[in-house]
């Protein structure tokens, strides 16, 4: 799967042009390793190509750590995707990378519409302000959050839920993104407003 890229590689540092590639290397004992390798054209007195000075890292541990968290993301995503929660993954600056089907029924917006911003816009207006700003010092100081705020549905319908998010942490102890938890409480707040309306009736 490597003979073409190296081909390529070799091709342009015969042009003199800088490049480098990703390949994989067996070892005599049958293992893989991944080098990340660099050729320089090497010329004579004559100025014709000589030779080439080839530079080699080893990038194994990188490639696999890249791996294993691919297949975490995988079955994070396998096992939440029927969640009755809605959920979110963020990234660190904020955007959204994945949404299950609970949080597109909750915004009445389709998954892909929650990615990147769309998920905040999705946000009640008289709320919007409010999260937003929490949710950006949580962000700074690497807190988590809880927050009581509405979604409204394209289709005019306010969604009360109780939002949560839990930071994730890579294998540097550096925050990699966050897991945002969604319970829809609406049921519990259209009861209470009920009340409200009620106790407020008996007083008149």
């Amino acid at each position: 799967d490597d003979v073409a890229p190296t081909k390529a590689l070799l091709a342009s540092a015969l042009k003199g042009e800088a490049r480098q590639i990703e390949k994989r290397y067996f070892q005599p004992d049958g293992s893989v390793v991944w080098g990340l390798t660099s050729l320089q054209r090497l010329m004579g007195p004559d100025g014709k190509p000589r030779g080439f000075i080839a530079v080699l890292v080893d990038i194994t541990e990188a490639k696999t750590s890249e791996a294993a968290l691919r297949e975490s993301e995988q079955r994070f995503r396998l096992l939440t995707l029927n969640a009755p929660s809605g959920i979110l993954l963020v990234d660190r600056d904020g955007a959204c990378t994945y949404a299950n089907d609970a949080a597109s029924e909750m915004t009445g917006l389709d998954r892909t519409a929650l990615l990147q911003r769309g998920w905040e816009r999705a946000i009640h207006p008289d709320d919007r302000a409010r999260v937003l700003a929490d949710w950006s010092d949580c962000m700074k100081y690497g807190d988590e959050a809880r927050l009581e705020f509405c979604f409204l549905r394209p289709d005019g319908l306010t969604i009360w839920v109780i939002g949560m998010a839990a930071p994730v942490w890579g294998r540097q102890k550096e925050i990699t993104g966050y897991v945002w938890t969604m319970t829809d409480i609406t049921p519990r707040m259209l009861a209470e407003q009920r009340v409200r309306e009620s106790e407020a009736r008996f007083q008149q």
